[in-house]
């Protein structure tokens, strides 16, 4: 069974949780901690503060953060908090096998794949077609999009 870290890192809050998980599924096996980014130098001491916090026994080995900027080559410049990761220099710092920086809108695009019916509020009804294009947008610190493509063999592809 593999432990993973997840955590929405942004310049206001860094909120972290565990799931547990074998193959494709998972669940969670902590309550969600929410940090004040502004109290920390960095990312490194936010997670070793909610490990120790959550006191588990089970210690995480991946760990994958939204991060509410730009992302490219595992790696991001915050907009709002003097903070730059890299997520092999994380992986080094924690100990764990593998961290995966993705934007926060990217995080939403792969999320939304995986709602059924019931979780989703009809705005105007249509004819959905399972394989179009899906775009999402949110206002915030900026103007967050994500695009959800559909790939030929099977899945999404999220830009």
């Amino acid at each position: 069974m593999t432990i993973l870290l997840a955590g929405d890192i942004g310049g206001t809050n860094t909120r972290l949780k565990l799931f547990q998980g074998t193959g494709s599924q998972i669940e969670p096996c902590s309550e969600i901690r929410t940090y004040p980014s502004q109290n920390y130098p960095s990312l490194t001491p936010v997670v070793q503060t909610f490990l120790h916090d959550v006191a588990s026994n089970q210690t995480p080995t991946r760990a994958c953060f939204a991060i509410a900027g730009p992302v490219q080559d595992n790696t991001s410049v915050l907009t709002n908090i003097n903070w730059e990761l890299n997520g092999e220099q994380l992986r080094q710092d924690l100990g764990f096998e593998q961290v995966q920086l993705i934007n926060d809108f990217a995080a939403i695009g792969y999320g939304i794949t995986g709602l059924g019916g019931a979780d989703l509020e009809v705005l105007q009804a249509g004819q959905p077609s399972p394989r179009a294009p899906k775009a999402i947008l949110g206002a915030g610190t900026g103007l967050g999009q994500c695009f959800v493509i559909p790939r030929a063999q099977g899945g999404y592809q999220v830009f």
